[in-house]
Order: structure tokens, then C-alpha cells, then sequence
């Protein structure tokens, strides 16, 4: 009679293939998802946002890969051995299997495992590969045949695909009533602007910018800016956070802008290039009257400012002045400059420019009547141009 072949019996290294066989078939796409996650950021693999929303749409696809490769080991396993364990094998290998295993543990723990892949074990409904991509409510990129898609951040599926850019972005940010979208194509800051609550992040060739909406704007001071290059002709404002709240390429709106909705108080500052090739410092006040561009004010209550004069030693400020940068109606905000360089109709010899007693204007020379103030708040570069520089509580009475 034949022999027949001996079923060979289950021991430790089969019991547990076997179970994690067993929590493949359960939990394929999460393993999955795990271990391209690991994967990336043990190897530091830079992913594009199309590469990266291929995987996360084809995550349940690879699930289903791992399951079915799970379920076909464990079915050779099982038809193999019968359900049969040697007991006495099994036992020594556990011994020897728990020291090694806790004596590794500890080594790599101590040695190789970078604390930020911690995150990277607990999977969540919503996928995430721990990449440069941040989370977001919604995304926008550019495929490789030159269309683009907008795709829901909670779902991965595809909210709109088109050849247009703009209407790509539109609908995305129709489709959000807060939270981020992150997009790899930039933004059509001239055509379109972020809702209340919405934030619009642009990573473009390795450089983000952030635009948003003034209401959610985080405060002084804010920051005026000419655009360069891609950007040569367009004027920014932006809040302490560096979120982008006007966009316009007339600077005088812009500047209108940020003094109409920031608070009284707020400090602004003007980057080379708005008015002149220096910064200027500003602030945004209350006009007590009607002020006009060029026209100097003192400060005669907080955050309230009215014409100075070199009549009286109060209505300089006690040597404190302030430039009026743009017309402002009375009860209006207004804004004002501290110190920065600035240009207007005049016609200056170059050298100190003084206080008038006629209010709100400056004059050469110095004033000469007895009691008036002197004070020299800027100094003419040219004929038109002044460096004006606050200056800080010196005056002088003419006896």
C-alpha cells in the first residue's frame, strides 16, 4: 500500500501568518494605506497632487489586492495542516520568538523610529498620506493632458474636471463654507476672491501664498506690496499671518481697502515700491475733519487726528506729526504716515521741510512769526519728494 504524504502541522510561524492573514482579509485597505504611507516617508518619496489623489482614489482597490492575497495564504495554510498543531514545537518557538521580539522592539524604538511616523499607524475614514500635501476641505491641481480638477477633500472624488482654470476654482470655492483648499495651480486672484470663513492656499513651484477673506483677517500690522514678475503691475494686503485679503492693480484701492475694514489702531506697512523705493510705516486713525493727501495732522485725542498748525504748541502735537497719505471724509478712518519716503505736487529746495501756520500744510523756510512752533517732520530730497520721519515730541517756540 502507497504511503500517503504527511500533513504537516501548524506551528508558531504558521499561527501567526495565519492571523495576520486573517486581519488582512478584515482590514485590507487600512493595511494598505499604512503601508504606503510608511513607505513615502521612509523613503522620503516627494509626491505631486495627481500622483497623490491617484492613490487615495485607488485605496480600496489595493485593500482588496492585500485581502485577496490574504485569503489565498491562509487557504494553503489551512488545507495544508488540517488544523493540526504540533504543541511542542509551537511552545519553544514561542519562547524563543518573545524574547527576540522584545529585544528588537526596544532596539528600534530606541534607535530607528522617527517620532513622526507615530500618526501614521491610526487609520481614519478619510485617507491621508503624511506627505507635504496638508489636509484640506478641498483640492485643485492640473493633470498631465492640460485640464484641471477640483476634488472634495473628505471623499476624493472629483467635483469638477475642465479645461478652464478659473471655473475650476470657482466651483471649488462655491462648493466650501469653511476651511482650507489647497491647490497646485495658482490662484485667479484677479477674477475671484474667498468667501467669509474660506482660506485658498496656492503652492506653486515651490512657493506657497495664502488668500483669504478680511473678516477672517488675524490683525495688525498689515502689509502692502507690489507684485513682481508674474505678478508685475498688482498690489497685495495682508494680514500679520501673511493671509492675502486685497488683491488689485490700482494701489490706491488697496490701500482703501485695509483702511476701511481694519480696526482703528492698526499698523500698516508699505514695502518698496508703494511709495517710493523705502519702507513706510503707517497707521489707521479717526479723521476729526476732512483731511487731504500730503496735508499733516496731530493726534488730539487717541486714534483722532485733526490739521496741525504751527500756531499753537498743541496743535503740532508737541512735536508728534503725521502724514495723510489719502483724502478722508470727516468722522472717516484715515491713514496716515509715520515715517517713509513720499511724493506730491510741491516744489521744494532740498533740505528740512517745517510745520506751517497755515493747517495742514508745510512750508520752507521755517516759520518766523513769535510764538509759532518749529518743527521739522521732513526733509525734501527733491522737489517733489520728502523722507517724513515722526519726530517724536521735538519742538521749539520762536520768542
Amino acid at each position: 500500500m502507497e504511503n500517503q504524504k504527511p500533513k504537516k502541522s501548524l506551528s508558531l510561524p504558521t499561527i501567526a501568518v495565519s492571523i495576520f492573514c486573517v486581519l488582512a482579509i478584515i482590514f485590507g485597505k487600512d493595511l494598505a494605506y499604512g503601508a504606503i504611507s510608511i513607505t513615502i516617508n521612509l523613503l522620503d518619496i516627494q509626491l505631486s497632487l495627481v500622483n497623490i489623489v491617484w492613490i487615495l482614489t485607488n485605496m480600496t482597490t489595493f485593500g482588496l489586492i492585500v485581502s485577496i492575497s490574504s485569503a489565498a495564504v491562509l487557504s494553503y495554510y489551512l488545507l495544508r495542516s488540517r488544523l493540526r498543531v504540533d504543541l511542542p514545537k509551537t511552545r519553544k518557538q514561542a519562547i524563543l520568538f518573545g524574547t527576540t521580539l522584545a529585544i528588537g522592539l526596544f532596539i528600534v524604538s530606541s534607535l530607528f523610529v522617527p517620532s513622526s511616523l507615530a500618526g501614521n499607524f491610526t487609520a481614519t475614514a478619510s485617507y491621508h498620506l503624511d506627505t507635504p500635501l496638508p489636509i484640506a476641505k478641498a483640492y485643485c491641481g492640473e493633470y498631465d493632458n492640460s485640464s484641471y480638477f477640483g476634488l472634495n477633500g473628505a471623499n476624493w472624488q472629483n467635483v469638477i474636471v475642465d479645461t478652464n482654470k478659473t471655473l475650476v476654482e470657482e466651483t471649488i470655492l462655491n462648493s466650501v463654507t469653511s476651511g482650507n483648499i489647497w491647490s497646485e495651480i495658482s490662484f485667479d486672484y484677479a477674477n475671484l476672491a474667498c468667501p467669509a470663513n474660506v482660506s485658498f492656499t496656492e503652492n506653486v513651484n515651490g512657493v506657497q501664498r495664502v488668500f483669504g477673506n478680511i473678516a477672517n483677517s488675524q490683525g495688525s500690522p498689515y502689509t502692502v506690496s507690489a507684485g513682481a514678475n508674474a505678478d508685475d503691475g498688482q498690489y497685495f494686503a495682508e494680514d500679520r499671518k501673511g493671509t492675502i485679503c486685497f488683491t488689485s492693480t490700482n494701489q490706491t484701492s488697496v490701500l482703501a481697502n485695509i483702511t476701511n475694514s481694519a480696526s482703528v489702531g492698526s499698523t500698516v506697512y508699505a514695502t518698496s515700491g508703494i511709495f517710493g523705493n523705502q519702507e513706510s510705516h503707517l497707521i489707521i486713525g479717526n479723521a476729526t475733519e476732512s483731511l487731504t493727501t500730503a496735508q499733516v495732522v496731530y493726534q488730539d485725542s487717541p486714534n483722532h487726528f485733526s490739521l496741525a498748525s504751527a500756531s499753537a504748541n498743541s496743535t503740532v502735537g508737541y512735536g508728534y506729526i503725521w502724514l495723510v497719505v489719502q483724502d478722508t471724509s470727516t468722522n472717516e478712518k484715515c491713514l496716515l504716515m509715520s515715517s517713509g519716503i513720499f511724493t506730491s505736487s510741491w516744489n521744494w529746495a532740498v533740505g528740512p521741510v517745517w510745520v506751517s501756520e497755515t493747517s495742514g500744510s508745510l512750508q520752507q523756510p521755517y516759520p518766523s512769526t513769535s510764538g509759532d512752533q518749529l518743527v521739522s517732520p521732513a526733509t525734501a530730497i527733491n522737489s517733489t519728494t520728502i523722507i517724513f520721519n515722526n519726530p517724536l515730541g521735538f519742538y521749539m517756540e520762536i520768542a
